[in-house]
């Protein structure tokens, strides 16, 4: 009896600061912290989900939100790791990330198909209905496999058929009572509505009451065409700082801009760089908007969010922010301009233009480059500087514009390289590239402008068996310093077995099951990079 309550006493504990505003459960058997949240300024991407603390513990258990059946299983080196997708009866599918590992019955699946596959890597489809799955069923354990800077559960909530994210928050209600913090506003001259002019930034102050405001609240512009920008960030009820949820821009008592973050979809995740300017260190999120963004994002917003001043008053600007539990936070201030601006006539110049919202072809000195319509969130010029034949080099300008998705390059193979033609790769901004060869033409993707280097790899990764590895076990580091590693596979008695890869870590590690006989064992290890490049080591080791 005494055990019995005092299981109930820990799991009202575990639910006591978030409690469900529909019928799902919790996901993870613990009332950690909230450290990330949806839609939260991520390097190159937008947070698709809410990251759960463990307190940098592994193996925390967790738990299907609502009844339904596992749809997706998914094993990576990187990005989510072991992952876990539920599909439930009203069209939401509930994702489970970096596990640790599975429940056993799960896991048996896994193994079984990765041993089919000889593959370490594997995604598995069961068919809908068969793998079922109760409300408050164990799932798995957390973990930090994949690309995880630390032990945690990433979870998020998706429409099944658009498989549009949906702040997870949405469905469940806390004790939050802390409203979002702004810390400074920022102006932008946008007379030239591509290539906005950030032009200064000020410090916002709390009084006794807790009210925001601004030491100079009557502020003077030498432009008319403006666009207004805030840094700050959200506190969760623990106090870990994630980011602002909502927010409003109204102008003399008219709703010009808003966004919401509750539909962010994978497609449109690279938009963070648009969204967001980074200046001394602080994240600026602007309030405005490019000629092309992605429509789920934003409420009302007349004329882009782009302020246009008529008059030489003083014009009531508040800005609003708000948290998915309706804390608000507003700040006051009036703008005039001195002078009346107008908008600047296009004076892109480049080899060529392209129109963001068409398709752009250009064919010229053995190089094409396709980019298709809305890749661009403005118009741009475009510059090539090729000196391929001479130093492997290719350069798009202008090298910082943001673009929403990728695009193709391709061209002549240089002569001077034919023969290597197969053990080329271009880095483009510490990115790996890996072209498709057709004929004596290579052909890749591209997310960003920039310089774009050939080089050369016919040097095989590189093996370091560890010495002090664990019992009934057997772990190397396996790196490669120039396409990467693309797997590396383990021969036990010229039978292959299964072993973990863990890419963050250049870790692969081995462990013995019972079918593997005690003594003397013939191990084998192939590593082999992106282009094919092969080491091999073979090894007496017992068992």
């Amino acid at each position: 009896m005494i055990k019995k309550i005092k299981i109930i006493l820990f799991i009202s504990t575990c639910f006591f600061n978030y409690e469900t505003k529909s019928q799902y459960a919790w996901p993870i058997d613990s009332n950690l912290q909230i450290v990330s949240n949806y839609g939260e300024i991520r390097s190159n991407h937008f947070h698709s989900g809410i990251d759960l603390s463990t307190d940098s513990k592994l193996n925390q258990k967790l738990y299907a939100i609502e009844s339904g059946f596992i749809s997706r299983i998914k094993v990576s080196s990187g990005s989510y790791g072991n992952a876990i997708y539920i599909t439930h009866p009203n069209d939401k599918v509930s994702v489970y990330a970096h596990l640790n590992s599975y429940i056993s019955k799960i896991s048996e699946l896994v193994k079984k198909e990765q041993y089919l596959k000889k593959s370490f890597e594997i995604e598995i489809f069961p068919k809908p209905n068969t793998f079922l799955i109760k409300k408050n069923e164990l799932i798995g354990f957390s973990g930090n496999t994949g690309n995880s800077t630390g032990p945690h559960l990433h979870f998020e909530i998706r429409d099944e058929h658009s498989e549009l994210p949906i702040n997870p928050l949405e469905f469940y209600k806390t004790n939050d009572k802390s409203a979002p913090v702004i810390s400074q506003i920022a102006f932008y001259d946008i007379s030239d509505t591509i290539l906005p002019k950030f032009d200064k930034n000020l410090i916002i102050k709390k009084n006794k009451n807790d009210s925001l405001f601004l030491e100079t609240d009557h502020i003077n512009l030498d432009y008319s065409k403006i666009g207004i920008a805030f840094s700050g960030y959200d506190l969760t009820s623990t106090g870990n700082k994630v980011s602002i949820y909502q927010a409003k821009l109204i102008l003399n008592g008219n709703l010009i801009y808003s966004h919401i973050f509750n539909g962010v979809h994978f497609a449109n995740t690279r938009y963070v760089n648009e969204y967001c300017d980074k200046k001394d260190n602080q994240k600026f999120q602007k309030c405005f908007l490019p000629t092309l963004f992605p429509n789920t994002i934003y409420g009302n917003c007349i004329n882009k969010g782009r302020i246009d001043l008529n008059n030489r008053d003083f014009n009531l600007v508040i800005l609003s922010v708000e948290d998915e539990y309706k804390n608000k936070k507003e700040l006051q201030f009036y703008i005039r301009s001195n002078i009346k601006s107008t908008y600047k006539n296009n004076s892109m110049q480049g080899d060529s233009i392209i129109i963001c919202s068409k398709d752009f072809h250009y064919s010229k000195n053995n190089i094409s480059i396709k980019i298709p319509s809305n890749t661009l969130y403005n118009s741009s010029p475009l510059t090539i500087k090729n000196s391929i034949e001479i130093d492997g080099e290719l350069a798009l300008y202008p090298s910082n514009i943001n673009l929403n998705s990728a695009f193709i390059i391709g061209y002549l193979v240089p002569k001077k390289l034919i023969n290597l033609k197969r053990k080329l790769f271009i880095t483009n901004k510490n990115n790996t590239i890996i072209p498709k060869i057709i004929n004596d033409s290579l052909y890749f993707e591209s997310k960003n402008f920039g310089t774009f280097q050939l080089v050369i790899d016919t040097i095989p990764p590189k093996i370091k068996i560890n010495k002090n590895s664990e019992k009934n076990s057997i772990s190397c580091l396996v790196y490669d310093d120039l396409s990467g590693v693309l797997k590396c596979d383990f021969y036990i008695n010229n039978s292959w077995v299964l072993a973990e890869y863990d890419a963050k870590n250049k870790l692969v590690k081995c462990v013995f099951d019972k079918n593997i006989r005690k003594g003397n064992l013939k191990l084998k290890i192939v590593a082999q990079d992106k282009l094919g490049n092969l080491t091999t080591i073979n090894k007496i080791i017992k068992n």
